[in-house]
């Protein structure tokens, strides 16, 4: 499932990389720390949200809210979804940015 994890962003129609999506960059391709904005997971109920972040190699997802069921998933499947206020996930993908890995 990992393969298919963002894969409207992450490939292009032709079914190669777009190099603009953010995973797909130098630093940024084993990332297991995913930072996300508000509601992250929303519509997500079932498990296989989740697996795919697991089998891509994703441990943490940092992101305003979550999706209740979304969330409740990623706990089971041991991937740790943190809330943090707007202004700490701006200063975390700043610090991203200037630092990928």
């Amino acid at each position: 499932l990992g393969t298919g994890l963002f894969s409207e962003m992450r490939y292009n129609e032709d079914g190669s990389d777009n190099p603009d999506f953010v995973l797909n960059k130098p630093g940024y391709k084993a990332a297991t720390i995913l930072v996300a904005g508000d509601n992250f997971g929303c519509g997500s109920s079932r498990e296989h949200a989740p697996w795919a972040l697991v089998d891509y190699g994703i441990r943490c997802v940092i992101a305003e809210s979550f999706g209740e069921i979304f969330a409740a998933n990623c706990l089971r499947n041991g991937v740790l979804a943190i809330a943090q206020p707007r202004a700490v996930i701006e200063r975390l993908v700043e610090a991203f940015a200037e630092a990928p890995a």
